[in-house]
């Protein structure tokens, strides 16, 4: 199990490319099969853009049913959980848009 304890990344994690370094990170860890938990203790902001670059892009990639059991997110202050929670279901909205379009597309 990784335990990545995001505030040695920042105390305000605010960029898209700071949230690309670290899914980049994560996804070498998952390939791998490991377990990661994104620990936010410490972290005094993050910005809707980090937030979809790390966490709403993991969940567009691999998928909600890949990452259950493989991903867990603690620590984070209630802003920071709900912002989570509105990338991860516009991201899973996508991936779902495009699992039914593989589904239904002509063979």
């Amino acid at each position: 199990m990784k335990h990545l304890r995001l505030c040695e990344t920042g105390k305000i994690l605010g960029s898209r490319a700071t949230g690309e370094q670290v899914r980049s990170q994560v996804e070498v860890w998952l390939q791998a099969g490991e377990r990661v938990i994104l620990d936010f203790e410490g972290v005094e902001m993050a910005t809707p853009s980090f937030v979809d670059e790390l966490v709403g892009k993991l969940f567009r990639v691999w998928g909600p049913q890949a990452l259950r059991g493989q991903l867990r997110i603690v620590n984070a202050s209630p802003q920071t959980r709900a912002l989570i929670r509105r990338m991860v279901d516009a991201r899973v909205q996508e991936w779902q848009r495009r699992e039914t379009r593989v589904a239904n597309a002509p063979v």
